[in-house]
């Protein structure tokens, strides 16, 4: 197998999608965050544990896009706009390093072409640690979605399986099917789908084995 990890800097949008991606289908992840773990969206410490990341020793997002371009053995763009301060300073850390990258842009009306492509790219390059970097969700909302449903298309081109956690399953109470998309759970060896309703309707019949 040619792609083994992905890393990325955990940002919202493209980064922490490919993160999310990545775990889906058991590949090894990690990257490098800024000090305290910081995104858009607060400081993440977690994804320490998630995901395997380490944090910089600068609260900057210049240094950290730096180190993981370094770290990979290419670099893939995932987004609406190139033109953006994080899409600028990553290419010049690409350019700074002399890495492979790949270029996906989001607004193409032919993203299956990207993808072949994308395999192609992958395997021509040996890369076994893929950095994934773009836009973030305030960036452009909708990327997270946007990556995330590319690169499922990528990982499965590439003949991997998804990890089976992350298969649809049929959730053990409410018997609906769910997959990773939801905040589904594991317990006892059981799967449950998360979804509101569902869980209303177990906390109920808890309550009723405690009355009996």
């Amino acid at each position: 197998m040619v792609l083994e990890k992905v890393i990325s800097g955990a940002q919202t949008g493209a980064d922490i999608a490919g993160l999310e991606v990545a775990t889906n289908f058991g590949l090894k992840t990690g990257g490098i965050m800024p000090f305290g773990y910081k995104t858009l969206d607060g400081p993440m410490p977690q994804y320490r544990t998630m995901y395997d990341v380490e944090m910089h020793s600068s609260s900057s997002y210049v240094p950290r896009t730096r180190k993981n371009v370094k770290n990979s053995d290419g670099t893939m763009r995932l987004a609406f706009d190139f033109e953006s301060r994080g899409e600028i300073c990553t290419k010049s850390a690409i350019v700074n390093y002399k890495k492979p990258w790949f270029d996906v842009d989001l607004r193409s009306e032919d993203l299956d072409s990207l993808v072949a492509f994308a395999i192609t790219w992958i395997k021509d390059n040996d890369i076994e640690i893929l950095n994934v970097a773009g836009n973030s969700e305030s960036t452009y909302i909708g990327t997270h979605e946007a990556v995330t449903n590319f690169l499922t298309k990528l990982f499965k081109g590439l003949g991997l399986d998804m990890a089976e956690d992350y298969i649809a399953k049929d959730c053990s109470h409410c018997k609906k099917e769910f997959n990773w998309e939801w905040i589904g759970y594991k317990t006892d060896n059981k799967y449950f789908c998360g979804r509101e309703e569902c869980e209303k309707s177990l906390e109920e019949e808890k309550k009723k084995r405690e009355v009996k």
